[in-house]
């Protein structure tokens, strides 16, 4: 499988950590979600059909536990159907959000609700969404905590 731009192929899926192709926040203090996807995916028919996302999610940690979960859209273009399912984990609490892979933000620790946290992942959209391996255009947007990322499109095509 090959991706334009080619950098795409060398994200270890499900790494938790920021990598070379993790969007940087616009500074310590900026919230909200950033997603790095590849433009095209070249798939080759019976091959399983792999779309590597880079996600970068830099928000309050939140004043109380909560269970809930990093989610994707996937619309396909020609259609209009839309699907939304969880690319992550439950994130239950300050921990999970600023785990030992994630980098915190600065200022230094605040009181939860007041301190800000930079998560990185990087999902396969396809291991969670039903992507079909077939020419399309698909607009993708990540989720979490009422924050949404900017739509990114996608375009499947066949392997030269």
């Amino acid at each position: 499988m090959r991706y334009d731009p080619p950098a795409f192929a060398q994200i270890v899926i499900d790494r938790r950590g920021p990598s070379a192709l993790s969007p940087h926040p616009a500074g310590v203090a900026w919230q909200g979600i950033l997603v790095a996807a590849p433009t095209t995916v070249f798939f080759r028919a019976g091959s399983p059909l792999v779309v590597p996302v880079a996600v970068t999610i830099q928000l309050e940690v939140p004043p109380r536990p909560t269970r809930e979960r990093v989610s994707a859209t996937v619309t396909d273009e020609s259609t209009g159907q839309s699907q939304r399912e969880p690319i992550e984990p439950i994130v239950d609490n300050e921990s999970e959000l600023t785990g030992q892979d994630d980098v915190p933000a600065r200022p230094p620790r605040r009181p939860p609700g007041q301190q800000l946290a930079t998560t990185y992942l990087h999902p396969d959209l396809a291991a969670h969404l039903t992507i079909p391996a077939r020419p399309g255009r698909y607009r993708v947007v990540v989720q979490f905590r009422g924050h949404a990322s900017a739509p990114h499109v996608i375009t499947l095509a066949p392997e030269p």
